[in-house]
Parts: structure tokens; sequence; C-alpha cells
């Protein structure tokens, strides 16, 4: 699977999805950002933990981009990151 085609369909979360909602909601018109807790990175590889981040930040944003260092916004991303804390 690319990283492209990770997406609610592709990536099923049927007991989650209803809190992820509520999570999108709460960032795109509440706080602008929620903490996800409870997942540990080291039981997955770095390709595995970059297609789980993916997978659940789809059901918060349908579209995927990145911020630049000088607060530009690009709509098309090809790398997804997320800082993890070990």
């Amino acid at each position: 699977m690319e990283f492209k085609d990770v997406c609610p369909q592709t990536f099923p979360l049927p007991t989650l999805k209803y809190q992820l909602c509520e999570l999108s909601i709460e960032v795109h018109y509440g706080r602008g950002f929620c903490v996800l807790r409870g997942l540990d990175p080291k039981l997955s590889s770095p390709l595995d933990n970059l297609i789980i981040f993916l997978g659940i930040t789809s059901y918060i944003a349908e579209r995927r981009g990145r911020q630049d260092q000088n607060g530009n916004i690009s709509g098309r991303a090809s790398v997804g990151v997320a800082q993890v804390k070990y």
C-alpha cells in the first residue's frame, strides 16, 4: 500500500472512529490540536508507525499537507511526520 492510499476505507478502526471524529471537530473548530496516548512505537517498525500515524490522522483530516519553516502551507505532502515520545 502506498502512503497516499491510507484512508479510513483502507485503515478501518470500527471502535475508535467515533472518538477520532470528535477529535477532528476539536482540531478543526476548537483547540487546534490533540494528543493521542497509549500507542507504544517500540512495538512496531518505523514504517508501520508511519502507516499507523497516517491511518489515525486520516480520520481527523481528509487531506494531508505540510507546513514549511516559514509557515507556508503546501496541499501535497510526500512524507508524513510525527514526533513520537519514547
